[in-house]
């Protein structure tokens, strides 16, 4: 029987969850009293009154588990051969029997080789962790007198002796359930593949973690307890640990990781998410008041030996609580007057003009005044244009203070006839990024997103809006779990398989009656304007049949035109029925076409054609440049015509100089163009308007790496005058501005037969999305361009594709594919006589096999990009290949080598305008010369590395190198140069929400 942990409250807790027994009945059993057994849970005091038999017939164990049950609750692997527990203070048990004549010298030697268990450990690994920097001259004789005693006292088991030699080292060999950090790590990869938030995942969490009994080899010596291995166990503890406490909340447990993650608080005083862990689970099991005395200490703490404040997510678990009991229904809770920049406000302004709903609005706030217990779904269904946008965002603005912690808002355009919809997974990432999880930490699996999602949202009071949603489908995977979360639908479907499964509430919308049509109006124009015509005022709400956005153009139409009378109106409504046939409900009186046709009739013919041309337009808004390219007009000329449009309100402008459609419009738009636009015009249109995307990405993307591979655009097409941004930063912000533009134009070229610039298009955004952490993106851009050089036949654009798409699934952690991708790429390069592009593909395969820790054929492929460069007269590449070169040389610890190839590296760089590569050679100088020794030259070169990346705007690598820049002083024992390198790069890790700044915290 596998027991839960390794405290007796632990086993307990467990078998109480299991078997569904009360803590009197527990204790009556045990014969202790309930406050002794409540000491027991907390880890307050030892159960030493309770006898293993009493325990045992408590927890109605079989007799064969009372038997030889080990101090800390788990089962024996066996009593023979050699077992060893490092999770905690060592222990090593001989064929049952403890092994404790060990000098402190060899149980360190002992420690370090089963750290790396059944790996081998160089002898120069060993004297480095035994001496540090000044070993004994005798110090390799020592190693292997001590080997030999260990020898000794290890002796020989069933599969002969456990301590071998290895190539230059030695491997201590011992079965996975026989070290402690073996069993470990396998549940925690078992709880890591089961559905997240499940019970079965709680039990093994807390099966793993029951395997610790305190810091890992919490008796060895100070280098051995600072070993990289050692810290990166600790680490993978407190992983666990956090996976635990996320799962114990979302189950509804929230006391079951109190004790644990309080005894790592301890150990961690500044460690920000275990203490937001704490305070969460505090909160849910009732000790608010204590969980703000724990923010307030480890504030206290932050700040005297850091100078720093928390960061993000401890702030918000405290702003949490202190929210917590103080919204209220009329809107003056402390939701709606934080301050913390932070909390997501995500809702689209409310339609002030909006009218009736009444009785809908009554039913949403009842509903949500009786489902405070679980986690609500609403889902507002209805036709086109009924305006189930305009009541979900005007009551959501009603009840935002009831959602202290944030408002979010997707647009999932689940009925837009392009392929613009936002899928469940681009959606899912729009989330996280509200939610402050930079993009280089969102997982490379979508179920694994999810359920960071969710872990996000746990113990939050947040209001989700999910606006037009497709199906069930397009939504399922973005539903809170947590109960005090509110997931607001809407949807031109009733979302049946939501109201079914998951429990929904449904709200079907339907057509305004003839007072609230009449209501709507008079917001909009005023009373009198009503009187004036009250018998056309009812033929104009007989036409609009009731329909919100039918009437709200119609208000438009009229209020930007004091000369048009509604009786006028009425009467172009009555000639004009038969149109928009796609949205045509089977009622005359609900023909939108005929109501867009109002406000189209009205444009000037040259704003009349600008908007039939924006309809081919499939991204989700645009410039008021590349609406110019699109007519093939000057900016200059295209600007009034756009504000014209936005006037008649068939575009909106929802921010200054960008533009965009509602759904039914564009449609209409497309629809019009398809019937008095020839194809040929259409096709030069959009031609333009890619073209002017693409020259104008290709200029930016030139300025972010004014030396990558060059692949020319094709020419400009006549009428486009594309951007051309003035430096690098400017360049950086106009992709930034136009990055979803470019994706789905991207798409959109490859499905309209641009191939070639759909493959310019995706080039033009690697390098941009890759400094992003874009990663999904980046595949998806790739991915296209890869399908459209393949149906162009095109060889060199097939190899680009491949490069780039491999080093996008690279960042994604999905090695074999890409890999396969860079021999892929190869091979095309190789056909095409191209050495330089086989180069580029051997460095990248070269990091890919570092990051797998595979370092000789890391050192084997940077070699042959070495030769392959040295074909060709291209010296930017040849310094990049050399750079790759020395720094996989530095990794496997042959620094003088190393040194040689970087500083010839640098040389080339500093006749050629390449500063990325220059920051990056600098940097791993610095890295080479502290292994050398050389501090002073080693800071000298981070700090050169530090200047370039800032100027560079590049913030992670500019991070990256003052950190490495802290090791070098500390190293060097200048412990306050040290702390003020470190307190710059986490200011910038902080702003980046990067995952290094925990890291750095701990550094401080």
């Amino acid at each position: 029987m596998q027991l839960a942990r390794s405290s007796f409250g632990g086993l307990i807790r467990g078998r109480r969850v299991e078997a569904g027994i009360t803590q009197q009945e527990l204790a009556r059993l045990a014969g202790l009293s309930v406050r002794a057994l409540r000491d027991i849970e907390r880890d307050r005091s030892r159960p030493r009154a309770l006898s293993a038999q009493r325990l045992a017939a408590v927890l109605d164990l079989p007799d064969d588990d009372r038997k030889g049950q080990p101090p800390d609750h788990r089962l024996n692997t066996g009593e023979s051969g050699l077992r060893l527990d490092i999770l905690g203070p060592m222990a090593v048990r001989l064929d049952g029997a403890e092994v404790s004549d060990l000098s402190l010298a060899r149980r360190d030697l002992l420690a370090l080789l089963a750290l790396h268990a059944n790996d081998v450990v160089t002898i120069d690994e060993i004297v480095d962790t035994l001496w540090g920097e000044r070993p004994p001259r005798t110090c390799r004789n020592v190693v292997h007198v001590h080997i030999r005693r260990l020898r000794a006292a290890l002796g020989h088991g069933p599969a002969g002796e456990p301590l071998i030699s290895a190539g230059n080292g030695y491997t201590i060999r011992v079965d996975r359930g026989g070290i402690d950090a073996g069993r470990f790590s396998d549940l925690l990869a078992r709880a890591q593949a089961e559905e997240p938030g499940s019970m079965e995942a709680y039990r093994l969490l807390d099966e793993a973690l029951g395997c610790w009994r305190g810091r890992v080899l919490a008796d060895a010596g100070e280098r051995v307890r600072q070993h990289p291995a050692t810290i990166a166990l600790a680490n993978r503890r407190l992983t666990a640990a956090l996976a635990f406490a996320d799962t114990a909340l979302v189950l509804r447990l929230p006391e079951q990781p109190i004790t644990l993650l309080r005894r790592l608080a301890h150990d961690e005083p500044l460690h920000e998410g275990l203490h937001a862990r704490l305070m969460l689970a505090m909160a849910a099991n009732g000790e608010r008041p204590t969980a703000l005395v724990e923010y307030a200490g480890l504030r206290r703490r932050l700040r005297d030996e850091l100078g720093i404040e928390p960061g993000p997510e401890a702030r918000q678990v405290h702003l949490t609580l202190l929210h917590t009991d103080h919204a209220d229904a009329d809107g003056a809770g402390g939701g709606a007057r934080r301050l913390d920049g932070v909390t997501p406000a995500q809702l689209p302004p409310d339609i002030a003009a909006s009218a009736g709903r009444a009785d809908q609005l009554r039913t949403l706030d009842e509903h949500l005044a009786g489902t405070a217990s679980a986690a609500p779904i609403l889902v507002i269904s209805g036709t086109a244009g009924v305006g189930k946008t305009t009541l979900a965002v005007h009551w959501a603005h009603r009840v935002r203070a009831r959602f202290p912690d944030g408002h979010l808002h997707v647009n999932l355009r689940g009925f837009d006839e392009t392929t613009s919809q936002v899928t469940p997974a681009q959606a899912l990432r729009c989330l996280l990024s509200a939610l402050h999880v930079s993009p280089e930490r969102v997982p490379a699996d979508f179920d694994a997103q999810v359920a960071l999602y969710r872990s996000l949202l746990a113990g939050q009071r947040m209001l989700i809006v999910l606006d037009n949603a497709r199906d069930a489908g397009h939504v399922r995977p973005l539903l809170p779990a947590s109960p005090g979360c509110l997931a607001l639908i809407t949807s031109r479907h009733r979302l049946t398989g939501l109201v079914t499964a998951e429990g929904a509430y449904p709200i079907a919308l339907g057509l305004l009656s003839t007072g609230e049509a009449r209501e709507l109006l008079a917001r909009r124009l005023g009373d009198h304007r009503l009187a004036a015509e009250p018998q056309a005022v009812a033929r104009v709400v007989e036409h609009c049949a009731g329909l919100p956005l039918a009437l709200s153009i119609v208000a438009a139409h009229v209020a930007t035109a004091p000369s048009l009378t509604l009786s006028a109106l009425a009467d172009q409504a009555e000639r004009m029925r038969d149109t928009l046939e796609a949205f045509a409900t089977g009622d005359r009186a609900t023909d939108l076409r005929t109501v867009f046709s109002w406000s189209y009739q009205a444009l000037v013919p040259a704003a009349a054609r600008l908007f039939r041309l924006l309809g081919l337009h499939a991204a989700p808004d645009l410039s008021a440049a590349a609406a110019a390219a699109l007519a093939g007009i000057s900016p200059r000329e295209a600007t009034p015509l756009l504000a014209e449009l936005v006037r008649a309100h068939l575009i909106v402008e929802p921010v200054p100089g960008r533009y965009a459609f509602h759904d039914l419009l564009r449609v209409y738009a497309r629809e019009l163009a398809g019937e008095l636009d020839g194809e040929p015009d259409r096709r030069a249109a959009l031609g333009r308007m890619i073209g002017y995307h693409l020259h104008s990405a290709h200029a930016a993307a030139l300025l972010l790496d004014p030396n990558r591979a060059t692949f020319e655009p094709p020419p400009v097409p006549p009428g486009v005058t594309p951007e051309h941004p003035s430096d690098h930063d400017a360049g950086f912000a106009w992709l930034a501005a136009e990055r979803e533009v470019l994706i789905a134009l991207t798409g959109q070229a490859a499905r309209t037969g641009f191939d070639r610039s759909a493959c310019h298009l995706a080039w033009a955004l690697t390098d941009f999305l890759n400094r992003c952490g874009r990663r999904h993106d980046s595949v998806s851009v790739q991915r296209i361009a890869l399908d459209a050089a393949t149906r162009q036949n095109d060889p060199y654009a097939r190899a680009h594709a491949c490069r780039s798409l491999a080093k996008a699934l690279a960042r994604l952690g999905r090695s074999d594919e890409a890999h396969t991708q860079y021999e892929r790429a190869r091979a095309e390069f190789a056909a095409i006589g191209d050495d330089a592009g086989q180069a580029r593909c051997h460095r990248g395969l070269a990091v890919l096999h570092q990051r797998q820790g595979r370092l000789p054929d890391a050192l084997d492929h940077c070699l042959q990009a070495c030769e392959l460069i040295r074909k060709t007269s291209d010296t930017v590449q040849l310094a990049r290949a050399l750079n790759a070169l020395g720094w996989c040389q530095a990794l496997l610890g042959k620094h003088r080598e190393a040194l040689v190839h970087c500083e010839e590296a640098l040389r080339l760089q500093r006749g050629q305008a390449d500063p990325p590569a220059e920051a990056g050679t600098w940097d791993s100088l610095g890295y080479i010369h502290r292994h050398l020794g050389d501090f002073v030259h080693s800071a000298s070169c981070y700090q050169r590395a530090v200047d370039l990346n800032h100027a560079l705007g590049d913030r992670p690598c500019e991070a990256d190198a003052l950190d490495a820049l802290g090791d070098t002083h500390h190293a060097a024992g200048d412990h306050h140069a040290a702390t003020a390198a470190w307190r710059e790069a986490l200011a910038i890790y902080d702003s980046l929400d990067h995952q290094a700044a925990d890291t750095v915290r701990n550094k401080l």
